[in-house]
Parts: structure tokens; C-alpha cells; sequence
């Protein structure tokens, strides 16, 4: 019976891959969790949260250890994915950034916990400042949006919109709320896919 292959890796390092010897700790999880998407069918994408736990008896994990292997390295904001291949195909589960990594030190076992969330929650953060717009699509709003939080152009897949703005600025506003209010004029729907692409779909 085939079954499923998981990789987990973080970039450690923040050299923009998951190829550092280090990067895959996947031999070193022992479970997972995650969520993303919308709760309901008519709902709005929430906040993407992983949590995995991890065999920390080498003390490879715990930030304090100045002899661990990645002592240095283990800070928030990290980019972590997860994927999962099976019958030869591989599927994006989840990416992140890591918020704690948090030891816990047991008599009987030496895990740690990484929490991590996905980019809806670093655009719930952004504060907008916007020019004016005129005449502009609803996808193209999504684009200058992402521009001005600083999302990566290569890590968005957009639909160019139904509906026209007539006038558009975002000011004094989280970036995630600009783009609640433009989907729900579109009745469009907007998230992170398990990349962590930021993906919008027009009506």
C-alpha cells in the first residue's frame, strides 16, 4: 500500500531556500498540526496556524544552548513549509514564518514546540499608504496592496476582477481589511495557499 512522505524544513538561515544541512527536520518531528483556509463557506480566510513538536533530546532546538547545532538560528519570522508527497506527487500543505520555538524539558521526554502562522496574519498587520487609484480592477487593487506591504511579485497568483473602482486609496488601514472590503464588493475570495502564494479569485 502506498503511503504518504512528509518534509518539513525551515530556512533557518534566511537565504531564501530550504537546501541548508540543517533546513530539513523532518527526521525530528513528531507530529503536526495545522490549519488554513475559511472556517465556513461563506467566511473569509482566517489567520494560516501550524504547530509541530519535535524530539529535542540533543538540545538541537532549545535557543539557549550554545552548543546545539543551530544556535543562533533559532528566531521568529523563519520561513517554514510543509509537503507531503504521495504516488510520486508532491503537495504544498503549508508555509509560514515561525512566531515560538519553545523547549520543554520532561523528566521522560525532551520535545519543543514551533508555532508558526501564514502571511494573512503579516498583512493584518501592514498599515497602508496608498496613492489614488481611478478606474481600476479589483485584482489590480489586490496588486497594489501586496506592493505596498512588500509582498514578493512571484508569490501571488491573481484574477484581474469583475468590477471596476471608480476611486481606490488605502490609507490609516490594515492591508487585510483593504482586501476584505474589495472581495467582498467583488464577491471574490482571497487567501494563502499551502505555497504561500496570496491568492485571489473574482466572482
Amino acid at each position: 500500500m502506498t503511503t504518504a512522505t512528509y518534509e518539513i524544513c525551515v530556512d533557518w538561515d534566511l537565504n531564501d531556500n530550504f537546501t541548508g544541512l540543517y533546513d530539513d527536520i523532518s527526521a525530528d518531528v513528531k507530529s503536526i498540526s495545522y490549519s488554513r483556509g475559511k472556517s465556513d463557506e461563506l467566511g473569509r480566510a482566517e489567520v494560516g496556524q501550524c504547530s509541530i513538536t519535535l524530539n529535542n533530546a540533543s538540545g538541537k532546538y532549545t535557543p539557549s544552548n550554545s552548543a546545539g547545532d543551530l544556535y543562533g538560528l533559532l528566531l521568529p519570522k523563519r520561513p517554514i513549509r510543509i509537503r507531503a508527497t504521495y504516488s510520486a506527487v508532491t503537495y504544498n500543505l503549508f508555509y509560514g514564518f515561525i512566531e515560538e520555538i519553545i523547549p520543554h524539558p520532561h523528566l521522560s521526554e525532551q520535545d519543543c514546540i514551533i508555532t508558526a502562522v501564514d502571511g494573512i496574519d503579516f498583512l493584518s498587520r501592514h498599515d497602508m499608504a496608498t496613492a489614488l487609484y481611478k478606474d481600476t480592477l479589483t485584482g489590480t487593487i489586490h496588486g497594489y496592496i501586496l506592493d505596498d506591504a512588500g509582498w514578493s511579485a512571484t508569490m501571488r497568483t491573481l484574477d484581474a476582477g469583475q468590477d471596476t473602482v471608480p476611486y481606490w486609496y488605502g490609507q490609516d488601514v490594515k492591508a487585510r481589511f483593504a482586501q476584505e472590503e474589495i472581495d467582498d464588493s467583488e464577491q471574490g475570495f482571497s487567501y494563502i495557499d499551502g505555497a504561500g502564494y496570496f491568492c485571489f479569485e473574482d466572482r
